[in-house]
Parts: C-alpha cells; sequence; structure tokens
C-alpha cells in the first residue's frame, strides 16, 4: 500500500499511555461523574426534539481532518444531554428501566479490559462468572443438569431454542440441511421474534403455528394439541413449542405445566421465552415448578433486574447440546487442546467475538444477592395493585387483571372534546406525554380492545410515590387537550394515512 499507518497516527502522534494522562488531566472524568449525579436526580425524561430538528441543530458529520479531545469530550457531554434519560424513574416506555450502579461501573471496567468470550486464556474470570451465573439459575430451576450461554437478546436466545430443538430432532440438519417439515408453535400473543427466527433459520413463516389464546390471554393448551394432531396427520413434523413467561403486551403467563403435559406426550421440545417474566422464578414457587421440566428458557437480567443493555442468556437442561449443534470445522486457529479447553465457550456460540457480559451481571448478582432479586421482584410485584387503584382512582377503563407486572388501560376522552374517537385519544395523549418529557410510557392494541396505554413497572428506581405521580401527570395531561388542538391534529393524522 502507498501508505502504512503508525501507531502514532490512530493516536494524533500522541502515545497511547499519553492520551489516557491528558484524559485524567483534564478533569473530565470528575465532570462526568458530576453530570451522572445530575441525571439521577433529574426526574424528567428527556427534552423531546424532533428527527428534523436535531439533524437542523447538530452537526453529526465525520470529517477527514481529526478533532481534538475539548471537542470529542464536549460531544459526549452534549450525548448526555440529548439522549432519553432512562436512569429517570420516569421512563417506562418499554420493558427495561434503570441500571444498577455496580452493573454500569462493571460495564466500564469490561469496556476497557476488552476481551472476548471465544476461549478460558482470553477471559478466564469472566468464563468462571458465566458458569457460575447459569449454575445458580440452574438451581432456582431445581435443574439436575444444565448448559446454556449469554447472548445479544432474548430474540436471540429464542433463535437458539428453534435452533436447538430443530438438530435434536433431526441431527443430520447440521450436515443435509433443513429438509424435513419442521413446525414451531407459539401464542399469538409471543413475541414477534420467534417470527423472525423462522425466516433465518428457514422454518419459514408458514411453518409457525399461531396458537389461540384464552380470555386471560394465555395460550389455549386444547387448541395447542388439536394443531399438533393436525400436523402429525399431514405429515408436518412438531418440532417446538414456545410459552411465554409475561407476554410482552399484557403480561400473561401460559400454562407451562399443562402445555408441559403435551410436549411430553407428543415428544416435543418445550421453549419457555421468559425474556420479560424470567425474574418471577426469584419470587414465586409455582413458577420455578413450572419450569422445572421444560427443555430451555430465555432470561432477559437487562429487564427488571437492573441489568445494563443486554444481559441476556439461553439455558437449557440438555448438556453438552449446544456445542454438539454450533461447533464446525475450521476454527483450530483460535480453540487449542489443553488443560483448559474444556471451559472454553466459544463453540458453544453461533459468533465468534462475544461481549464480556457476565461481568456485570456477577457483580450485580454478587451485591445484591438471589434474596435481593427476590425482593425487588416482590415489591414491584405488590406495586402492581397500587397501579390498579390508581387506575380506578382517576376512572380510567383497566383491560387486565394483571398477574404480572403490565397495567393496560384506557385513559377516557375528556367530556369536551365530543368526536374524539377512544382510541385516537390513547395515541394522542401519550404523544404529547412524550413531547412533554415529563413521562414515557407506550401504547399498545389489539383486535379486541383497540388502542389502549401499556404501563410496565420495569423501572429499577419505581416506588409508591413515583407511580402516583406518574399517574396524575397521565390524567392532567389528558384534561389539558384543547379541542381545536387535538381535532386539527386528528385530521392531520387522517389525511397523512391517506396518502399513505
Amino acid at each position: 500500500p502507498s501508505y502504512i499507518p503508525k501507531i502514532g497516527d490512530l493516536m494524533k502522534n500522541k502515545t497511547y499511555e499519553s492520551v489516557w494522562q491528558d484524559i485524567q488531566d483534564s478533569g473530565w472524568m470528575q465532570d462526568f461523574i458530576k453530570n451522572i449525579i445530575i441525571k439521577v436526580n433529574q426526574p424528567k425524561v428527556s427534552n423531546s426534539i424532533s428527527a428534523l430538528n436535531l439533524i437542523s441543530e447538530n452537526d453529526f458529520s465525520l470529517n477527514k481532518e481529526s478533532s481534538d479531545l475539548n471537542t470529542v469530550m464536549s460531544e459526549l457531554k452534549k450525548y448526555m444531554d440529548l439522549a432519553v434519560n432512562t436512569q429517570s424513574p420516569y421512563f417506562i416506555n418499554q420493558l427495561y428501566g434503570g441500571a444498577h450502579p455496580i452493573a454500569v461501573i462493571s460495564e466500564w471496567v469490561g469496556a476497557f479490559m476488552n476481551t472476548s468470550m471465544a476461549t478460558y486464556e482470553i477471559a478466564p474470570v469472566a468464563t468462571m462468572y458465566e458458569k457460575e451465573i447459569l449454575k445458580s439459575l440452574a438451581q432456582q430451576m431445581n435443574w439436575e443438569t444444565h448448559d446454556g450461554i449469554m447472548v445479544p437478546g432474548g430474540s436471540y436466545a429464542n433463535m437458539m431454542a428453534m435452533h436447538l430443538s430443530r438438530f435434536i430432532k433431526n441431527p443430520k440438519s447440521k450436515t443435509e440441511g433443513h429438509t424435513h417439515k419442521h413446525v414451531v408453535y407459539v401464542s399469538d400473543q409471543a413475541h414477534y421474534s420467534m417470527k423472525k427466527a423462522a425466516h433465518l433459520l428457514g422454518y419459514g413463516e408458514e411453518q409457525v403455528r399461531i396458537v389461540p389464546s384464552d380470555q386471560y390471554f394465555k395460550m389455549d393448551v386444547l387448541k395447542l394439541e388439536s394443531l399438533i394432531i393436525e400436523d402429525l396427520k399431514l405429515g408436518f413434523e412438531p418440532t417446538v413449542v414456545v410459552s411465554t413467561l409475561g407476554t410482552t403486551v399484557f403480561g400473561a403467563i401460559d400454562p407451562m405445566l399443562e402445555i408441559q403435559h403435551v410436549c411430553s406426550r407428543y415428544k416435543i421440545w418445550h421453549h419457555v421465552d421468559g425474556a420479560w417474566g424470567g425474574p418471577l422464578v426469584f419470587s414465586v414457587k409455582p413458577i420455578q415448578e413450572a419450569l422445572k421440566h421444560v427443555d430451555s428458557v430465555t432470561f432477559d437480567f437487562h429487564k427488571l433486574l437492573g441489568g445494563t443493555l443486554t444481559k441476556a442468556l439461553f439455558i437449557t437442561q440438555k448438556e453438552n447440546l449446544l456445542s454438539e449443534a454450533n461447533s464446525c470445522a475450521g476454527t483450530q486457529y483460535i480453540f487449542h487442546e489443553d488443560e483448559d479447553s474444556f471451559f472454553d465457550t466459544g463453540t458453544k456460540a453461533i459468533q465468534c467475538g462475544r461481549k464480556v457480559d457476565a461481568l456485570s451481571l456477577w457483580m450485580t448478582w454478587k451485591f445484591l444477592g438471589t434474596d435481593g432479586f427476590k425482593n425487588y421482584v416482590d415489591d414491584l410485584m405488590a406495586l402492581r395493585f397500587e397501579g390498579l387503584n390508581l387506575i380506578k382512582k382517576y376512572n380510567f377503563e383497566s383491560l387486565n387483571d394483571p398477574e404480572y407486572l403490565n397495567l393496560c388501560f384506557k385513559v377516557p376522552v375528556p367530556k369536551n372534546l365530543n368526536g374524539v374517537d377512544i382510541n385516537t385519544f390513547q395515541k394522542m395523549l401519550r404523544k404529547k406525554l412524550m413531547k412533554d418529557g415529563h413521562v414515557y410510557v407506550n401504547y399498545s392494541s389489539s383486535e379486541k380492545q383497540g388502542i389502549f396505554v401499556r404501563l410496565v413497572l420495569s423501572h429499577l428506581r419505581l416506588n409508591s410515590v413515583v407511580l402516583e405521580d406518574i399517574f396524575r401527570i397521565i390524567n392532567e395531561t389528558g384534561l389539558s387537550f384543547e379541542v381545536s388542538k387535538v381535532l386539527s391534529s386528528v385530521e392531520s393524522n387522517i389525511e397523512n394515512q391517506t396518502v399513505i
């Protein structure tokens, strides 16, 4: 090549050590901690800004010319100022909220050490952290054997379950390809990641059976079995049933014990998507019993339990199956036979390089203890009753009797807004809440219930005082709409939809 870069060029003619020294001398790290404390004590979630305004008011360009350290530090501070403050307990927009201080600090250390989880020799301590996390989780479910791995997210873990269930049903699929008519069974309330996994793995969406749910949004077991029987008659091969432990919208818990009986009868892999409801395993004995005999489970520790994004894992009772299904030739350059190679985790994974997610999760678990996780889940489960009382207090319409942490309700249209559809009003209300930036809450929809507010009790810092204030803000925001502005917004939305 005409130009061979030198190490000094990557450091702007400075040494690696001197860049770190400059960062220390600048005092920026101390300022960074001060900004964190400001964010921690700042209840407002964001100063909402449209994409067009964000682009026009900021310079996102990457230039040929280099920038100095002060410029980069200034940009980092700007990012903190503009980013959504998920550490605020008023951020209840998604199925996660906040991150434990121990988890955050551990992430910093992990980023600096910058190791990969592929082999024991590059990540000896983190390998043992991950091993202990899986062991402790298996103990919560009373499993005698287990295997597992931390993955980039719950969707990835669900895909792993579909992948392994097909392999154990037809091991030749690893070498001969996907030749059987494998079928997946999921509830109509299941997460969309199952269909995405079907696309990627070659099942095809038409071989994902959608099992109807009952009036409580749980999988109908009788209809599941009838679908299995029908598929067997047609020559299909029922491969995996996915139960959901805490559905995304209503927080419903599928009847896992009954589903397990069906799976055992027809020799079908039973996977539980516990990405959202998995933390109940620390608190609820019936959940522990229900998970005792399933084949695999998805857990997301970044949802509810204070982990940083992402802290997901896949765990199965089938020992050595991950390596059997995922190992292949051509890996001798990285996996070497020695006294510690037994501990290499790379053969279990689909990807090669893998972030050391176990570090911050192990540290958080160590700090809080298993009892700490249990107490936190217990507190939030108690808080849902306060949420139901607040729904009644403000005369909102409750749409579910939550067995988990999802509160679904409709806010009535104020009397002065005659002619505004109640479903449209839920979207308008949520949009205004987001624009004001004081409360981030989501909405969802279903064929029967229409559009409604979905408030999830997911934040690490949520308590009775904050929850009552959230409902107050929602109620006052609903009452603050002006007729002319709402009607013009509705007409604009209808016009835009017509154009689309």
